[in-house]
């Protein structure tokens, strides 16, 4: 209408609008900065990231041998929302992975959800762990079992060993050790945090279906 165009001129003409697009385009790079740092972190490595010069959703994608359906059933786990790439694709071919938008939620908001992604994309140390402490019936303990071995013959294993007390974080995770975590083949910086306050690290190279200790 031409109130309504009137009105979008005088906004254009006293530099609101310009000052308005400057605002959310701060507001957005944030957002989607803390998303891509956070991500990779929370899964232990496992979700690349590629981060978009524009629009207003990025990209996290699983390793490529992943299995079908296994993006699937990670958004379930994680409680999220969002478009799968298989789901946007005529023909199914590359690694799978999530489209993530972060315009309109709070920082907070966006923290928790990719925290909660990055724990459904760890599984594997989930079920690793759930077999440890021998809490499973016997028909959950052959479920865990045959998924952790399908997850480990694409993840390595890092097997980290350190003194009493000691904390061990991978990928910004932190946990008590002993401890085994699953990550994504390549290589890894293993941080040791002692419980006196020392600190120490060594980079280590792991491949799929195999362990290293540290």
């Amino acid at each position: 209408s031409d109130l309504t165009g009137e009105a979008l001129a005088e906004l254009i003409r006293d530099g609101g609008f310009a000052a308005h697009v400057r605002r959310m385009r701060s507001r957005y790079r944030i957002a989607r900065d803390l998303l891509a740092e956070l991500l990779p972190r929370a899964s232990g490595g496992l979700l690349r990231v590629t981060v978009p010069d524009q629009g207003l959703s990025l990209l996290a994608l699983l390793p490529e041998d992943w299995p079908p359906g296994t993006a699937a059933r990670i958004r379930a786990a994680a409680g999220i929302e969002g478009w799968l790439l298989s789901e946007t694709r005529l023909v199914q071919q590359g690694p799978d992975g999530f489209v993530l938008g972060f315009s309109g939620h709070s920082l907070p908001a966006l923290r928790r959800a990719a925290e909660r992604l990055g724990e459904a994309v760890r599984a594997a140390d989930d079920y690793d762990a759930a077999l440890g402490r021998g809490e499973l019936s016997v028909e959950q303990g052959r479920d865990a079992t045959a998924r952790l071995g399908r997850l480990s013959r694409q993840l390595g294993r890092l097997d980290i060993t350190g003194p009493a007390g000691a904390r061990a974080v991978v990928g910004g995770v932190t946990t008590p050790v002993p401890a085994r975590r699953h990550v994504a083949p390549g290589e890894h910086r293993v941080e040791l945090l002692h419980a006196a306050g020392q600190r120490a690290h060594s980079d280590v190279r792991v491949g799929a279906g195999s362990a290293v200790s540290v």
